[in-house]
């Protein structure tokens, strides 16, 4: 196994495997999935041939346009990567959580790979929902799976579940009375943050109801690719939902990827964690078995 060289988090050179020249601007590709989901995503080309494929998914109410989410696409991509940011579901809040697998496959239809390496990516809810497609079905050419600062964890995590009860409970209700499919105003919880939030009560279940959404700290023995965890000092959610002891219980399950995985703590905020992860994911990226 090849050891990962010392990164410099923050640096400009990405710990010195920046390639010269600089990537082409974004452009942007319409996404449609196989049952019906329109979205788009945000393409990220490197100016030369890529040399691996990397599929980010945004936190909630997030967008590719996101600065954060720029920044680490932009220096993925000046170092050759092809950098897919898809509009996920929890942007407008338009689709349930699982829409999620329709939009990652969509977008990986986008990017032929050749034989490279493609990387799933996430950040916050979109790090929760990298965990979540990994320990499922996942398409072929998934090589590798990454999650930076995951969030969103209504099993676990005890104040999310309190602020959010009443409104799952009308949910439910609404459900039980044929209601599912009728919009009505919800609370939605986001790093602390309270606010009213507008969707269909079965798509509110599908994020917020334990009895609908997935358990995902439960599903990680299940995951059989390369992972790699990365978190913040500053975030909250580093210590709460005790990532070192989820990556325990990962490292713990019989999976011959495991000796691929790695948790790495950076000196970062729950945000600023994901440009600064640009060097340590692509010193992984090249650490891992096939890369070029």
């Amino acid at each position: 196994m090849a050891r990962l060289k010392r990164w410099w988090v923050g640096s400009s050179l990405l710990g010195g495997i920046l390639l010269a020249s600089a990537a082409q601007s974004a452009s942007l590709l319409p996404l449609r999935t196989a049952e019906g989901y329109v979205t788009e995503a945000e393409v990220h080309d490197p100016a030369a041939p890529p040399r691996a494929t990397v599929i980010l998914l945004h936190g909630k109410g997030g967008k590719p346009q996101g600065k954060i989410y720029v920044e680490l696409a932009s220096r993925l991509a000046e170092a050759g990567c092809r950098v897919v940011v898809p509009r996920m579901p929890w942007s407008r809040w338009d689709a349930p959580f699982e829409s999620l697998r329709g939009v990652v496959d969509a977008a990986i239809a986008t990017s032929p790979t050749d034989g490279k390496p493609l990387a799933l990516v996430g950040h916050s809810l979109g790090g929760a929902a990298a965990l979540h497609y990994g320990a499922g079905t996942v398409h072929p050419a998934v090589t590798a799976l990454a999650t930076l600062a995951p969030g969103h964890f209504p099993h676990s995590a005890t104040k999310l579940r309190q602020h959010t009860e009443g409104s799952v409970q009308r949910a439910r209700v609404m459900a039980a009375e044929g209601r599912g499919e009728e919009s009505a105003e919800f609370t939605e919880v986001n790093t602390g943050v309270i606010r009213p939030i507008t969707m269909t009560a079965a798509t509110y279940r599908s994020y917020y109801d334990p009895e609908i959404h997935p358990e995902v700290m439960k599903e990680l023995p299940r995951i059989r690719l390369p992972l790699l965890w990365i978190g913040g000092e500053q975030d909250d959610l580093t210590r709460s939902m005790d990532y070192a002891g989820a990556f325990a219980r990962l490292q713990a399950a019989d999976s011959p990827a495991k000796i691929w995985n790695r948790l790495l703590i950076l000196p970062e905020t729950h945000t600023s964690v994901v440009p600064q992860s640009a060097s340590a994911l692509l010193e992984w990226f090249d650490a891992l078995p096939g890369a070029p």
